[in-house]
């Protein structure tokens, strides 16, 4: 790869990181293609849905002075905002921008990976794996994965200036600022994508006040005044202007303190984020305890020798000057991060894979230091081994997943919401009106139809419809209310059952 040196320092030219961008971008796409859906559903839809009824995001005056299921993000809202008026229902047009988000993402990753072990072939490796992650699904299948994708990217860029503050020194004090400011930027546009990347800011101050550049007292004090009101900032739009909760967790549901679920969705984000898929099935898609003994080792390897890097790039200290390498404590400044960022998320009902691609992110950064340590021992050999059993391992890893992503919950419907489809909207002609109920899982019609809005949408006209998982229920509404009467067959199929008022069919 192309660099060229600046004061003794490899800076990555920008042919070079235009061209990893451009790779990055097709392996995420060969990736993924074969799960991105054809129509929208649940918050994909909701979303649209909301756009074209004159309410949230429809204007843009709505983007900065409004919010949705108290959620304030302006920055993710602008973007959809843009997308839905250009694209409309274009799935395909939503999922290459995903794919460019998520590459840029990555690229930026492996910049700053490249920034703590000084090899790129290492780099790009670590950068591959971080792309092409399971843990990257909804991010790139899913329109309203950029609600995600966005705040990552922003993320990612502020932990690469921060890195690059650090090196550049007292000896290059415009650069410093320069980064420093840039940082600061960062950290705010992440927080308006998603209100989680606001411990950014902490962790910021924590950066800039412990380390060895931090500048005079005063510089850290208005560093930290401005990191403060930030945060005050967005508290106080949220309490006092839209009433909302300041932290509000996923499924409707407000953060709160359950020591015994914080424990265990606790374990399962650690868990997954070093490799070993952990968690029930519709959210991870296949639990690690039901692995081929093959898969088994392999995760092992994988997690063992990460780990063992990571190890190692905390105990052991770089023989090149501060100047040229990871920041002094990087590692454990990385940690610290992944602690906050996932503190959110076991607050609240569920523990989502979404959350823990950022703390992947980081995870790799920590591994990518311990390379640099076998870089300055001259340890090809043991590098080698090393980025060896974690390619195989991410390849078997990742192969196993992928044959059940169709259980994860936000795909195991595209299914059904393609069947409604074609069955109820393409093939009815004539008869698209009337109620409908379905022998379904109920929240098939409440979370993927929105109710029968999906009909509002793909058909032109609002049509009730309602999902029952016991068939004589089923029966029984469709009799009340004169409704048509669907059972979502085991095969995947919708099927209408003639006459749904006769018991004896």
């Amino acid at each position: 790869m192309a660099v060229t040196k600046h004061n003794s320092s490899a800076r990555i030219s920008t042919i070079g990181t235009l061209g990893i961008l451009a790779i990055f971008a097709i392996v995420i796409w060969l990736r993924f293609r074969s799960w991105a859906p054809q129509l929208f559903y649940g918050d994909d839809l909701f979303n649209y849905m909301l756009y074209h009824g004159d309410r949230f995001q429809s204007k843009w005056a709505d983007l900065f002075f409004s919010e949705s299921g108290q959620k304030f993000r302006f920055v993710f809202s602008s973007l959809m905002h843009v997308e839905i008026a250009l694209f409309g229902k274009s799935t395909t047009a939503y999922f290459i921008v995903n794919v460019a988000i998520h590459a840029a993402s990555s690229t930026v990753l492996a910049v700053l990976m490249y920034r703590c072990c000084e090899n790129w072939f290492v780099a790009f490796i670590l950068g591959v794996i971080a792309a092409t992650s399971h843990l990257g699904l909804y991010e790139v299948t899913q329109a309203t994965g950029q609600v995600e994708s966005l705040g990552l990217f922003f993320c990612t860029l502020t932990m690469l200036s921060v890195f690059e503050w650090n090196v550049a020194g007292k000896k290059d004090a415009s650069s410093q600022r320069a980064y420093k400011w840039s940082a600061l930027l960062w950290a705010f546009l992440a927080f308006n994508s998603h209100e989680r990347y606001i411990v950014l800011l902490p962790w910021l101050g924590l950066f800039f006040v412990s380390g060895k550049q931090a500048g005079s007292r005063k510089e850290r004090l208005i560093f930290i005044g401005i990191c403060l009101l930030l945060v005050a900032t967005n508290f106080l739009i949220k309490r006092l202007v839209f009433h909302s909760n300041f932290f509000q967790g996923t499924g409707g549901q407000p953060l709160g303190v359950n020591f015994g679920s914080i424990g265990a969705l606790s374990s399962e984000a650690f868990l997954s984020v070093i490799g070993v898929n952990h968690g029930p099935q519709y959210l991870t898609g296949a639990e690690w305890s039901d692995f081929s003994m093959l898969v088994k080792i392999m995760t092992m390897l994988f997690t063992g020798t990460c780990l063992l890097l990571i190890t190692t790039g905390m105990v052991r200290r770089r023989k090149v000057a501060c100047s040229e390498a990871a920041p002094a404590g990087w590692s454990l400044y990385c940690a610290a991060l992944i602690v906050l960022l996932l503190l959110p998320a076991v607050l609240t009902i569920r523990m989502e894979q979404r959350w823990e691609l950022g703390p992947f992110f980081l995870f790799l950064t920590m591994v990518a230091c311990g390379f640099g340590v076998l870089h300055d021992q001259g340890n090809r050999l043991l590098a080698t081994y090393a980025l060896s059993l974690i390619v195989a391992g991410s390849v078997v890893i990742e192969s196993r997943i992928s044959r059940s992503f169709d259980e994860v919950a936000y795909l195991s419907v595209d299914r059904f919401a393609s069947e409604v489809k074609h069955t109820l909207v393409d093939q009815q002609g004539a008869l698209r009106d009337g109620e409908i109920v379905i022998v379904a899982d109920p929240g098939y019609c409440v979370g993927t139809l929105l109710d029968g809005g999906f009909f509002l949408v793909y058909g032109g006209n609002y049509r009730p419809v309602s999902c029952a998982k016991d068939i004589a229920q089923a029966r029984l509404e469709a009799c009340r209310s004169g409704a048509r009467l669907f059972n979502w067959t085991a095969s995947k199929t919708l099927v209408e059952l003639r006459n749904a008022c006769d018991a004896n069919q």
